[in-house]
């Protein structure tokens, strides 16, 4: 499963290879760029699966489901950077922290949009379908 996630996600090679080559591209005075970019990678990866996705909230009318979960990403960002500031953290383990917030923040998005794909309000339910010519079929006949 593990292996499966590195293969089909380019956008970890891409990080690796940019956080090494960053010292090289930008100088030596960028290299703490790369540890950044290697925090970063993460957040930027899980909001590039669920994001596209998130319209399904819209779609299935549960804009509350979506509210709540803005409010939980927020405070999940907040507690992050607090914690990390009374820790104490350096930089690059601030943004790391943050970034493992917002992943699990997406996760458990993901999880509500997949909630929210089998709960679907009886006003979507009654959708008319189509022929293959494009016209509504009347259930009346």
């Amino acid at each position: 499963m593990v292996a499966e996630i590195f293969v089909r996600l380019p956008g970890i090679y891409f990080a690796i290879i940019l956080a090494f080559s960053f010292a090289f591209i930008f100088g030596r005075s960028w290299q703490e760029g790369a540890g950044l970019v290697i925090a970063l990678a993460p957040w930027t990866i899980a909001a590039l699966i669920v994001s596209p996705l998130s319209r399904v909230l819209l779609i299935t009318q549960n804009l509350e489901r979506k509210f709540a979960y803005d409010i939980f990403a927020l405070l999940s960002a907040c507690a992050a950077l607090y914690w990390a500031r009374a820790m104490a953290l350096s930089l690059t383990s601030a943004i790391a922290l943050l970034s493992a917030a917002r992943v699990l923040g997406y996760v458990i998005y993901f999880y509500v949009l997949l909630r929210s794909v089998h709960y679907i309000p009886s006003s979507l339910a009654t959708v008319t379908s189509l022929d293959l010519d494009g016209d509504p079929r009347s259930d009346q006949q």
